[in-house]
């Protein structure tokens, strides 16, 4: 349909009417009028097509319309169906969607499938990337928001379609929305909740698509017979989903029978040799059933699953949130020993005491192993931590003074079970591989040591090694023997890890065979006396027996997969073993499998290939039936692992043996270690053991998070903003949180009350009602302004009523109709420079219209700007002032309200307008809601032309930038400042800078949708102003992302970028740049202007606090400089520092061990080549998962990325460190530093000499001979947790590897000459290398920057057999080497001021 004839010209041929267009542009409507005359309704076209071209005599036409059309979100589909067309002759009946349905599929299309697409990539990358887990995770999360998006979408058109607002075809729309949402809910609860009908569910989904699809376009369209091709297109996307469940669900049925197949001939085998024992000892055989119902049933409700004390786990749990609220104190209090309920008295605790030897020594093993997985950064970042102390007293402990720093929490650690493991004392699943694997190899030995008394009590035997002449023998549990037998060992890591994926749904807690070992009987009548046996033995616990040993084997048809083999199977705990309650590993499941000799007889190899092709089908089919959501892997973040007998300790003091448990000795590998090592690597195993070895990384990760306020709550708030997440510490601050508060309400309501009117705008007249509308002309075509300015320009002007037409379109358009008359305007004409008309009654206004002049040649009097007044006040025509132009030129100024031909009139229009939402708040004034602009409009040169201009706004053009814009801002802002006070109750609420970067990214990207839709609408100045949003949210965006000490650079460039892109779109708005303030900016320059400047005067406030310390360390380098063996000293100090050669530019970072693995291939047969597998410098757990580490050489791509790993190969590096420190004293005259009273806390240890009060520096080698003097020395400790999570978060940047100085000592000199010679002594020490020399005592240093303070420290590895057999060899250390009066003066009260001045400055 054309509007009016000079749109273009009808043509009638045969069967068809062509309309040829005198213009391309788009268009967006077409109609069909019916026949005139009466009688003609038989001749109406009911069903027929709209075809386009370019070309009149073009063979193939483009179908771009039919009778009836069907909608699936952004698919438009030509069904061809039968039109309603209208028995009213003349009546027109339009077909295509109005612009409302449009915008609002255009929503769909974003809310629908946007995300899915985005979810793809998602996936897809993160697949690639080997984040299998996450990409699961990620497709089910999708499923659940894309079947909430469409039961919203599907409820709100509905509602729309209900009440009259929207387009009745959109009832089609609703189906097919809330259908496919019912599908894709199905298909999210199936993979959330029984994955294992996966396949069905997707049959299921393709079936509620096609129903759809059916109901809402192939119904219509298969009346006749015909089916569109587009049909066919959309069928495509069910059909897939039906196609992959089908697929999947025959994948399952062919694994499943070649399963069968496979353990067909298998079970015939074990058949017939079963029924021969079966008539052989059936007497025996129902004697085994009877046993194995009464263990049954005596252990029926004892959990078959790996459990924690709950005592052991809630005192541990306790601790750790004791400490994380210390902040890490160097002395939070004694923690009095808490004793276990007595549960079940076991008076008679088995065990010898070489087995306690070789038990205690089992932490050796365990140890190589944690600590070659903290080398390797076996676990991405977050390896094994802190364990507990020395203990030649009970307030002396290295562990918990320097590792765990808390006697609470070593006390809790350290204890030993003193009940029998019982029902009320079970307490958590284990919820970790590591921590599974770290029991099982603590308990293995245990284990293996009872089967061997239980073997030998009831004569069961041990399967041989092949080439041994026989398959199975008796052992007596001797070393020198082990090697004839094939122990069952550990379960390997890979199976694990597969068995948890398909079996267990990744509940580690059920993998009950870690530990497992097998017994051989000759008889049935031998093991249902072991079984017997092992019901009444004290020192283990069944938890579970299985008996597939029955009558019944050979017809059992409950499992038609089961392999065949009959055996009993029994799950137990050591729950009575002292050694097992004393490493915490007493409610560690193992499994005992109890065979007979004659079934084993019968295995064949081919019948081991066979069951072992059965397990990897049953696996797979497993996994089909569970879907993809059981394709996550189980990732072993930790596995802590030992392998094999540890020697027994050397020349153990049988006394300290009794008192402490720990007496050094000579570790797996041959190394010998002292006892505190000893009780280091006892504490850091049982630590893996309870599942809390990783607890200073959780500690950290809470920081950045902003759960614990740890690292940032000592600062000053100005400091705070150059850390490393400057917004998650100031939001944990109640004056900011009330800041944030405030300001993201105001910008949330501004956000509601755009929403709000973009709903009244939709559904109410927009301005009035008025009696008085008048046009006036500002500036002319030809630049005529004020009294230039001869008329309005214009020879037509007229208001738009709610009917969104102007008047001669709605007679053009309902002609014939009873459409309903508009109003018509008593008077209409021009005045001056105004054009006039009057509603007696009033009118209301959605817009208005124009007509440029009639008279040829007049272009130049066209409006060039121009505003549209308002007023229901009379005007007196005739006083004269209604003649009178503007007086002055600047036609870009003026104010809503002016006063006309004595009547008050407000502003309703104007060229151009933007929206406003704020002062709705406050102003209820409908007209309040637009901002009329001072911009410049071109009219058509075509004399008669007529410009509509709709104050309507338009739903996708609006929402970006002044809906969900504010909403997205406003609800970050709330959720920031309201996170820190809620993540302690919702743990999934993200860190406050998380929640401002996706506040702000996701408004960054509805802001440029809306520049991109404004730009292609032809909205210049709304897409310019979306592009300076959308720039403006992207920086703070990145801002918060990076956060750093360049946050406050990031929020001056967004203040000045915000301020200089609003001059700019003011001077393009409003013709004046300052004509307008920007909020946003003022806020972002004051707020970067005002922590500037605080920390400008924070810096100069603590450099005087600090100004006296630094004056009387400048006073004695100055003494010491000025004296002639003082420069002497220091001059032959910096030849010997530059002789070194490693400055302090040299960049020093703890990096991990490298892997031959990843080596290139020749470098990598060369390593095998001298290493064999079962070399015990390689773990076998490395063999196993291929991953083989080089002791002593650092991947420099392999950065150090956890606090929990640093701190446990320092506490290695410092014991070992003290070793060499008092060689180099020894050599050097150095001193250290002596109590002059024994210590009170903490074994005397300190944070820093500061804190050393009362004491005296004396030279190492007479307290080395002095044991009062020895036990009162007090050596640096390791840095307190606190401090290091203040410096990952102030100054490293969140990077473990940047903190050198956790293991950390000082020697103290006489003279600069004793201190040069000290580091020549270091530097040529072969069981260190040094990797960094600071020289700080030269005239270059410059001391401001240390307060005055010099010394030289020296970052350095310890690289000694020991290092490297217990894998800390690449951990860098620090030493201090200081002049005695320069340590004299590291008062108390001095280094109180230094704390207050970093925390100051937040360094």
């Amino acid at each position: 349909g054309a509007g009016n004839a000079s749109e273009g010209e009808w043509s009638v041929r045969g069967a068809s009417m062509i309309l040829t267009r005198n213009s391309s542009t788009p268009f967006w409507s077409w109609y069909i009028t019916t026949l005139a005359g009466n009688g003609t309704e038989g001749q109406d076209a009911v069903k027929f097509i709209l075809e386009g071209s370019d070309e009149l005599g073009a063979e193939a036409w483009m179908t771009v319309g039919s009778s009836t059309s069907a909608n699936f979100l952004l698919d438009t589909i030509h069904t061809r169906g039968i039109a309603k067309v209208p028995l009213v002759r003349g009546r027109m009946f339009e077909l295509a969607r109005d612009r409302e349905s449009e915008e609002l599929r255009l929503i769909t299309y974003v809310l629908c499938l946007m995300h899915q697409y985005v979810s793809s990539v998602v996936i897809f990358v993160c697949a690639a990337a080997g984040q299998v887990e996450f990409s699961v995770s990620f497709m089910i999360v999708q499923f659940w928001v894309g079947a909430f998006a469409r039961f919203g979408l599907g409820i709100f058109v509905l509602a729309m379609v209900a009440q009259g607002n929207g387009d009745p075809a959109l009832s089609v729309d609703v189906v097919h929305i809330l259908t496919n949402a019912v599908g894709l809910f199905f298909v999210a609860c199936i993979l959330t909740f029984y994955p294992e009908w996966t396949d069905i569910s997707m049959i299921v989904h393709g079936g509620a698509m096609c129903a759809a699809l059916f109901w809402s376009v192939a119904a219509e369209s298969l009346n006749d017979g015909s089916i569109d091709r587009d049909i066919v297109s959309e069928a495509f996307k069910p059909f897939f989903w039906i196609a992959m469940g089908l697929g999947i669900l025959g994948t399952r049925i062919r694994v499943m029978r070649r399963v069968h197949r496979g353990i067909a001939a298998g079970r015939a085998a074990y058949s017939e040799v079963w029924e021969r024992i079966s008539g052989e000892q059936r007497t025996d055989i129902a004697r085994l059933r009877q046993t194995v119902i009464g263990i049954a049933s005596s252990c029926k409700r004892l959990p078959a699953r790996h459990l924690i004390r709950k005592k052991d786990s809630l005192a541990i749990a306790d601790s750790i949130r004791a400490e994380e609220k210390s902040q890490g104190s160097p002395n939070p209090g004694r923690w009095k020993r808490a004793v276990h309920p007595l549960e079940e008295p076991d008076p008679d605790q088995p065990g010898s005491a070489s087995r306690r030897q070789s038990g205690s020594m089992q932490w050796h093993q365990l140890w190589h192993s944690v600590m070659s997985l903290s080398s390797a950064n076996l676990y991405g970042g977050q390896p094994p931590q802190q364990p507990p102390s020395d203990n030649e007293s009970a307030d002396k402990s290295y562990f918990g003074v320097n590792v765990l720093q808390s006697y609470r929490l070593n006390d809790a650690l350290m204890r030993s079970a003193t009940t029998r493991l019982a029902g009320r004392a079970l307490g958590k699943p284990v919820a970790k591989l590591d921590q599974v694997y770290s029991q099982a190899y603590l308990v293995q030995d245990i284990f293996v040591d009872f089967l061997v008394r239980l073997a030998r009590a009831n004569r069961g035997q041990f399967l041989l090694k092949s080439g041994e002449g026989q398959l199975v023998a008796a052992w007596d549990g001797q070393e020198a023997t082990r090697a004839r037998f094939k122990l069952c060992g550990l379960k390997k890591v890979r199976r694990a890890v597969s068995k948890l994926g398909w079996a267990y749904g990744n509940d580690v807690s059920q993998l009950r065979d870690i530990v497992r070992e097998t017994l051989y009987f000759e008889s049935v009548e031998e093991l249902e006396a072991c079984l017997s046996a092992l019901a009444r033995d004290r020192e283990a616990d069944i938890v579970r027996v299985k008996n597939t040993m029955t009558d019944a084997v050979k017809t059992d048809n409950r499992s038609w997969a089961w392999a065949g083999m009959p055996f009993v199977k029994v799950n137990l705990r050591m729950a009575g073993n002292i050694h097992a309650r004393r490493f915490g590993v007493d409610s560690h499941v193992c499994e005992l499998l109890l065979v007979l000799t004659d079934i084993l007889q019968v295995q064949t190899v081919e019948m081991r290939k066979a069951y072992h092709e059965w397990r990897r089908c049953q696996r797979f089919a497993l996994m089909l039936s569970s879907g993809i959501g059981n394709f996550r892997p189980m990732m072993m973040r930790r596995a802590s692992i030992s392998s094999g007998p540890a020697p027994e300790p050397e020349n153990c003091p049988p006394k300290m043996a009794e008192k402490t448990g720990w007496c050094g000795g000579v570790t797996s590998s041959g190394v010998k270690i002292s006892k505190e090592t000893e009780e280091l690597l006892e504490g850091l195993c049982k630590m893996s053991v309870y599942g809390v070895a990783d607890w200073l990384d959780e500690l950290w990760k809470s920081v950045k998070r902003g759960d614990k306020d740890q690292g940032f709550q000592s600062s000053s708030l100005t400091g705070l903003l150059y850390t490393k997440h400057p917004i998650t510490a100031v939001s944990s601050r109640w004056p900011v949180q009330v800041v944030l508060l405030i300001l993201g309400a105001v910008v949330l309501a501004n956000g509601i009350v755009a929403s709000v009117d973009l709903s009244v705008l939709k559904r109410s007249p927009l301005v009035g009602p008025f009696k008085y509308y008048r046009l006036e002309t500002m500036l002319s075509r030809n630049g005529s302004v004020g009294t230039g300015v001869f008329g309005p320009g214009v020879s037509d002007f007229d208001v738009i009523g709610t009917s969104g037409c102007a008047p001669f379109e709605v007679k053009t358009k309902e002609k014939g109709s009873n459409a309903k008359e508009e109003p018509v305007p008593s008077f209409a004409g021009p005045i001056s420079s105004s054009y006039l008309v009057s509603y007696p009654e009033g009118r209301s206004m959605t817009g208005w219209y124009l007509r440029t002049g009639d008279i040829k040649g007049s272009s130049w009097q066209d409006p060039a700007y121009f505003n549209v007044w308002a007023s229901n006040d009379e005007p007196k025509l005739g006083d004269g002032s209604c003649a009178k132009g503007r007086e002055h030129d600047r036609w870009w100024e003026g104010t809503d309200v002016t006063v006309w031909c004595g009547a008050e009139w407000r502003r309703v229009g104007a060229p151009y307008w933007r929206f406003q939402h704020f002062p709705r708040m406050f102003n209820r004034d409908a007209s309040s809601r637009w901002d009329f602009l001072q911009m410049k409009v071109s009219l058509p040169d075509a004399r008669g032309s007529v410009e509509k201009f709709h104050l309507e706004p338009s739903v996708h053009l609006y929402l970006g930038l002044w809906v969900l814009q504010h909403l997205l801002v406003g609800s970050a802002v709330l959720l920031t400042g309201a996170s820190s006070s809620i993540r302690p109750y919702v743990s999934f609420v993200p860190a406050p800078h998380v929640c401002l970067a996706m506040g702000f990214g996701l408004s960054a990207l509805c802001t440029l949708g809306s520049y991109v839709m404004n730009q292609g609408a032809g909205v210049q100045h709304v897409a310019f102003e979306s592009l300076k949003a959308s720039l403006s949210s992207a920086i703070l965006c990145l801002a918060f992302v990076w956060q750093g000490p360049t946050f406050i650079y990031a929020l001056w460039g967004y203040a000045l970028v915000e301020m200089v892109t609003w001059m700019a779109m003011c001077q393009y708005l409003w013709q004046s740049a300052f004509h307008r303030v920007t909020y946003g900016g003022i806020i972002g320059l004051v707020f970067a202007a005002t922590v500037t400047i605080l920390r400008i005067r924070s810096r100069i406030k603590y450099t005087v606090l600090m100004k006296q310390d630094q004056k009387q360390y400048d006073v004695l380098w100055k003494s010491v400089a000025d004296s002639v063996d003082g420069q002497s000293g220091i001059v032959h100090l910096d030849k010997v520092v530059r002789m070194i050669g490693l400055d302090e530019k040299n960049q020093c970072r703890q990096h991990n061990r490298e892997r031959a693995d990843q080596l290139p291939p020749a470098q990598r047969a060369k390593w095998l080549n001298s290493n064999n597998v079962g070399d015990p410098r390689v773990f076998p757990l490395f063999w196993d998962l291929g991953w083989w580490f080089i002791p002593g050489r650092p991947d420099p791509k392999s950065l150090v990325s956890s606090v929990s790993q640093l701190y446990a190969s320092s506490a290695i590096a410092n014991l070992l460190l003290v070793e060499r420190l008092e060689s180099w004293a020894e050599q050097t005259s150095g001193m250290v530093l002596v109590a002059q009273e024994p210590p009170s806390q903490l074994g005397g240890a300190q944070d820093s000499l500061a804190e050393a009060t009362q004491g005296v520096f004396v030279k190492w080698t007479e307290v080395r001979d002095n044991p009062d003097l020895l036990k009162r020395m007090k050596l640096t400790s390791m840095k307190r947790h606190g401090r290091a999570i203040e410096k990952l978060v102030r100054t490293y940047g969140n990077a473990p590897s940047s903190i050198l100085d956790i293991a950390r000592q000082c020697l103290v000199f006489k003279d600069m000459q004793d201190l040069t010679k000290c580091l020549g002594v270091i530097v040529t020490d072969d069981n260190v290398r040094v990797e960094r020399v600071k020289n700080r005592m030269n005239d270059r240093h410059n001391s401001n920057h240390t307060f005055g303070y010099r010394d030289v420290f020296i970052n350095l590895k310890v690289i000694n057999k020991q290092a490297q057999a217990l894998g800390a060899e690449l951990t860098i250390c620090e030493v201090q080497l200081l002049l005695e009066d320069f340590a004299k003066l590291k008062t108390a009260e001095g280094h109180k001021r230094y704390v207050m001045a970093r925390n100051g400055m937040g360094i």
